[in-house]
């Protein structure tokens, strides 16, 4: 990211934001809005128009509608569709040098999709629970832009090591709930130091770090769309002590799993 789109960046300024689920035949309504809007699409998707561009968000991609121009949907959906929206405000005179460096009708593609939906969820729940204050607001659309914007860093690893690291990122993916770093090293046949230090230069985060975070990854998910409680969401995501999930939720949201859990039900979702 260049100095330039991080200026930007630093001067959008947070208006609103919301969820949108449908189980099919959504259509996006036809309108113009005085301010941005980012959406990204987490299920199904959004077919739209904006101005003489035609796009396609699909699952894990973000579109930037830009205010003043004329957009809405191109037909229903087919199937089940739930996307994220966050209006928001460029405070700076240079809008076309924005629409520049964000082009309308460009589509972005999330690398990383379940870290940039646990930043929205949590400004929806801050916005819900009316603890949100501008400076929260503000630094969590940069973390949002961020993980828009992120590209994966190649570090100086040669191709073994490199596709190592890999195999480890992939097994923890594939099932956090039952893994730590020393069986990984066992199932790999590694030395387990040296492959903490292979995996860290690659991900900049420790094996433990990464098997969490997929745990907290999982928890959210389940805090928000079943109807498990605490312990029974600890259990399911690897964690043996309750307690110790709620150290290590908060540790990465700043709330407990209980109160994550209340403000999100609170949340209010449009449906049709």
């Amino acid at each position: 990211m260049n100095k330039e789109t991080v200026e930007f960046i630093e001067k959008l300024s947070y208006i609103k934001a919301g969820i949108l689920k449908s189980n099919n035949n959504f259509q996006h309504e036809e309108r113009k809005i005085k301010s941005f809007e980012l959406i990204f699409v987490k299920q199904g998707e959004l077919p739209l128009y904006q101005a003489d561009k035609q796009v396609n968000i699909k699952e894990n991609e973000c579109l930037i509608v830009h205010p003043g121009i004329q957009h809405g949907g191109l037909a229903s959906t087919q199937g089940p569709l739930q996307f994220f929206w966050i209006h928001f405000q460029l405070n700076s005179r240079k809008k076309s040098r924005f629409t520049e460096l964000f082009p309308i009708g460009k589509i972005y593609g999330v690398k990383r999709p379940e870290h940039l939906t646990v930043v929205i969820h949590r400004l929806l729940s801050e916005q819900e629970s009316q603890e949100l204050n501008s400076l929260s607001a503000n630094a969590l659309m940069r973390l949002i832009f961020n993980e828009i914007l992120f590209q994966e860093t190649h570090q100086s690893l040669d191709q073994n090591t490199e596709m190592l690291a890999l195999k480890c990122f992939y097994l923890i993916k594939s099932n956090s709930k039952s893994l730590t770093s020393k069986n990984i090293a066992s199932r790999l046949g590694y030395n387990p130091d040296y492959l903490e230090r292979v995996f860290k230069k690659k991900f900049q985060v420790t094996i433990t770090q990464k098997i969490h975070e997929q745990k907290i990854i999982k928890s959210i998910k389940l805090l928000t769309e079943n109807q498990l409680n605490i312990e029974q969401i600890s259990e399911e995501c690897g964690f043996k002590d309750a307690n110790y999930f709620r150290r290590i939720f908060k540790k990465f949201h700043g709330v407990t799993p209980k109160k994550f859990k209340n403000m999100h039900t609170k949340i209010h979702v449009i449906r049709n």
